[in-house]
């Protein structure tokens, strides 16, 4: 459409057009994949059209389109600028569509950075902005308020408050099926299988995960296709069926590496494809595929992702170094539990409790042991992880 339209640029139909087509081929970028060059190419040029014409929806559109494209496939914090002066151009309006389109990025990307509490206190005011009409953003950005839900189970699950979390993604799946938005079904049940994995609830989280394949598939979105793979391969790997994790796991980091699309996920999903490898028992890829993770996590600055990836490490040293491991597990896991401090990830707490106790354990110290086990045991019941709780229980009994 861009090239179609490039001699008409006195026309203000044309101009207007050009606006369009500019935000849509944003919006193209994060679900698809396009290289950074192209997207700060097309950015450009629509914005200076908007300007302009003093089309304030259109530069909102535009911004939504080049921050969601480096939020979710470069790193969240370069995009949080964007977003900043997204929300600064819809206060000054006053108009309720426009605020809380400025908004629904922007707690994604303060999720993905570790600002958990302002995440949730963003999410809170776009609901309220959305109590009366569960469509004010689909005219601007495509999506109903069930995006607004999918990302607050999001948040909830990783501040640990599950309950809360799976009425979050309840809210956003009733939403996304009565506007009809088969997108916004398929990721609200990958994040629900997320939530799953970390409840422990082995079956639920297979089912929210082959659900979310299935959907992704038919829709053919990219960035779906990279998240729902990747969460049922979380979920698999919850399971201990490692193959099926495996491959589950390397084929949504290839799609999201080959399409740049989704790479919000790279680290998490190494760090869950690194466990898949030590549980089929390459511990050599599993040493390479934690460190990378590490290592993505930090280059994106994104702090939760790091806490999962700390506790892959631990978990590989554990495994291949045994006692003699025991001073780098121990930094691994005073590092995880500095991120959970940091962030507010308390759901990663009682995981951080199991690995102390079996870093007690392979120091012979049986009383430690026990106690971070009962610590871990206390914390999973009372976030509502049951699955877990249920098999610490177990352990303890024996």
């Amino acid at each position: 459409m861009r090239a179609v339209l490039q001699p008409a640029l006195a026309s203000e139909d044309a101009l207007t057009l050009r606006i369009q087509a500019a935000s849509e081929l944003l919006k193209l970028a994060w679900r698809q994949g396009m290289s950074s060059d192209r997207v700060d190419e097309i950015f450009a040029e629509g914005k200076a059209h908007a300007v302009a014409r003093g089309d304030v929806r259109g530069q909102l559109r535009l911004l939504y389109g080049v921050g969601a494209h480096y939020m979710l496939s470069e790193s969240p914090r370069r995009a949080i600028p964007f977003f900043e002066e997204s929300l600064a151009l819809a206060e000054a309006t006053g108009d309720p569509e426009f605020r809380w389109a400025a908004r629904e990025p922007f707690e994604f990307a303060l999720l993905l950075v570790g600002d958990l509490v302002p995440s949730l206190r963003m999410n809170d005011e776009q609901i309220e902005f959305g109590r009366a009409d569960p469509t004010i953003g689909v005219a601007m950005i495509g999506f109903s308020t069930g995006f607004t839900f999918s990302h607050r189970g999001w948040i909830l699950t990783d501040l640990g408050r599950f309950d809360e979390a799976a009425e979050a993604f309840r809210r956003g799946e009733e939403l996304g099926r009565r506007f009809n938005e088969t997108e916004i079904v398929s990721m609200n049940d990958a994040m629900r299988a997320r939530l799953f994995e970390r409840t422990g609830d082995v079956q639920a989280a297979l089912s929210a995960g082959r659900r979310a394949v299935e959907s992704a598939e038919r829709i053919g979105s990219h960035i779906a296709r990279a998240l729902a793979h990747g969460c049922y391969g979380m979920a698999l790997g919850l399971n201990a069926e490692w193959q099926a994790a495996r491959q589950s796991l390397a084929l949504a980091l290839e799609i999201a590496r080959a399409n740049r699309v989704g790479l919000f996920m790279e680290a998490d999903f190494a760090s869950a494809l690194a466990e898949a490898h030590l549980g089929l028992g390459d511990s050599a890829s599993a040493g390479a595929l934690a460190g990378d993770a590490i290592q993505v996590a930090l280059r994106m600055d994104m702090r939760v992702a790091e806490i999962r990836a700390q506790l892959a490490l631990a978990r590989l040293r554990r495994a291949v170094e045994g006692a003699d491991g025991s001073a780098a597990i121990a930094a691994a896991l005073d590092r995880a539990l500095a991120l959970v401090q940091s962030t507010g990830a308390r759901s990663f707490e009682p995981q951080i409790s199991v690995e102390r106790a079996r870093l007690a354990a392979l120091r012979l110290d049986a009383s430690e042991a026990q106690q971070w086990l009962r610590e871990a045991h206390r914390l999973f019941t009372e976030m509502g992880a049951k699955g877990h709780a249920e098999r610490l229980a177990q352990e303890l009994g024996s």
